[in-house]
């Protein structure tokens, strides 16, 4: 898929989004987005917030970028990803059943 065709479906996702929550949302692809960086180990990934409210977050997620040279061309990571996070105040309860400890 071309860059266009990756594009094209972005600003699909983007404005049903905002069709859906009433709002404009980030487009994550302007000058003034703010991309957020964090490392795991010897994967770098980057994050942008498209929409977040007080109950939920909706964020794009770069690509693990390969650091240091150690991880070999056997690993690939040309899948995209949308992580739809939802907030909690607090963290939500397990049923006590015969399965999970008291």
């Amino acid at each position: 898929m071309g860059v266009e065709g990756l594009n094209g479906r972005f600003m699909f996702l983007k404005n049903g989004l905002e069709e859906f929550v009433g709002k404009q949302v980030s487009s994550c692809s302007s000058v003034d987005s703010t991309w957020k960086n964090s490392q795991d180990g010897l994967l770098l990934n980057s994050r942008c917030v498209l929409y977040k409210s007080m109950s939920e977050e909706v964020s794009i997620w770069g690509w693990p970028l390969q650091t240091s040279g150690l991880l070999t061309a056997e690993h690939s990571f040309d899948r995209s990803a949308f992580y739809l996070d939802e907030c909690h105040s607090q963290r939500p309860q397990v049923p006590n059943n015969n399965h999970y400890p008291s």
